[in-house]
């Protein structure tokens, strides 16, 4: 329990040998702690000297920006980050996020493509993030000052890792945002807080800008057996409540859900980063079965659905009334599959010929794996069918079933 309650954080996992396993042990002669004893290690601040010299790189910023992930897995976290964003008119991007690190809703909230801000930005902040931007599409601006912080800020387990940051320093973003928080606050004088108000005007325009944009994404429903997975999302937001918890494993449609399903509460936004496909379904009751008052709302990919072993998620769902929805956005294949090759190979074979080994033929009735073990299931293929459809498999869930809803969207 200490190294799951720890920073960083668990997973934890615990194996012994089948012979231990299989053997018998005189339970006088097992030497053990009580959970007490096992004290958890917790991420602190930065010196007082680190603190000043941030807020102070911040203070004279003239285009300040903050790229995170991660940063929202503590609930106190995203409401530092908005309260410090507002005090110094930051604008903050979100990239490959599965946490509510900032509420959608703030001033300060940016999107999810930090490209959008590299450019212009000469202090940038790097908050609990694995991979602020892709280099191989976006170029950092190299006047741009850096500075993380990150529970993990040498990032020793991976093989490598090159980002760049002036200044770092390891510890907790709540902590370390909020001694920087304290000193603007109280240094900051007219002229400074006229520049901000400045620059949050700037914002509110980019803001403006970017949620037409999402608005006119959703507004377009597609066509039959090609529904747009930003309408999709749209319908969803309509019915799911500011605490329902999504689940996003959307994979190449992710943007559509985190751009159509505004989430402005912490922790009600969950994903995984890297590998892992099919994650899922098993987090979905997991989540439930911590939180049985909330709705969990599971989005995933037809090609990640197969991999989550459903027979094995519904029959578990059944067997312990853990009702969750699940929403399969069936684009006939693997779109990451395809995305990937087209990234090494723009010209190559698969490209000339449109075949990615990536497309899943023959017909596929996701939501009848669901029926076998108990839950309620549709399908659908025409826009115009959604909101009934969802309608019905939130009656479902709400009512202690388990329910699927496979979506026909835009092909791969």
């Amino acid at each position: 329990q200490s190294m799951m309650d720890s920073d960083p954080p668990g997973p934890v996992y615990l194996t012994l040998p089948r012979e231990a396993l299989a053997g018998t042990v005189d339970e006088n002669a097992v030497h053990s702690f009580p959970e007490s004893r096992y004290g958890a290690v917790a991420a602190g601040g930065c010196d007082a000297a680190t603190a000043r010299e941030l807020a102070e790189r911040l203070m004279s910023a003239e285009h300040p920006i903050a790229i995170t992930s991660y940063l929202g897995r503590k609930p106190e976290a995203p409401g530092v980050l908005d309260a410090l964003a507002r005090e110094c008119g930051i604008a903050v991007f979100e990239s490959h996020s599965f946490h509510v690190n900032i509420s959608r809703e703030s001033p300060c909230f940016a999107g999810f493509e930090p490209g959008h801000g590299l450019q212009e930005a000469d202090v940038g902040l790097l908050l609990d993030v694995d991979v602020p931007w892709l280099p191989q599409f976006v170029k950092e601006n190299p006047r741009t000052f850096w500075i993380q912080v990150d529970v993990d800020a040498i990032k020793k387990d991976f093989p490598m890792w090159g980002f760049p940051a002036e200044l770092r320093m390891q510890g907790d973003c709540a902590t370390v945002l909020g001694q920087v928080l304290e000193i603007v606050r109280a240094r900051g004088d007219p002229s400074f807080r006229a520049r901000v108000a400045a620059r949050m005007k700037r914002l509110d325009a980019a803001r403006e800008k970017r949620e037409q944009a999402v608005a006119a994404a959703g507004a377009r429903p597609g066509e039959r057996g090609a529904i747009s997975p930003d309408y999709l999302c749209a319908a969803l937001a309509k019915v799911i409540g500011p605490d329902d918890i999504v689940i996003n494993e959307a994979i190449r449609n992710s943007l559509s859900v985190m751009n159509q399903i505004h989430r402005t509460r912490p922790q009600t936004l969950l994903g995984n980063g890297g590998s892992g496909l099919g994650f899922s379904g098993g987090m979905a009751l997991g989540v439930k079965l911590a939180r049985p008052n909330r709705r969990v709302v599971q989005i995933v990919g037809d090609g990640s659905f197969h991999f989550s072993t459903p027979d094995s998620v519904y029959s578990v769902a059944r067997e312990y009334r853990l009702p969750i929805f699940t929403v399969v956005l069936d684009n006939g294949g693997w779109g990451a599959v395809k995305a990937s090759t087209l990234r090494v190979y723009p010209k190559g074979v698969a490209a000339q010929a449109d075949h990615f080994n990536a497309r899943l033929g023959g017909e596929r009735r996701f939501e009848q794996v669901a029926q076998a073990f108990g839950a309620f299931g549709e399908s659908v293929d025409e826009p115009g069918a959604l909101d009934g459809a969802i309608e019905r498999c939130i009656a479902a869930v709400d009512g202690g079933q388990s329910a699927v809803l496979a979506v026909k969207v835009t092909p791969i």
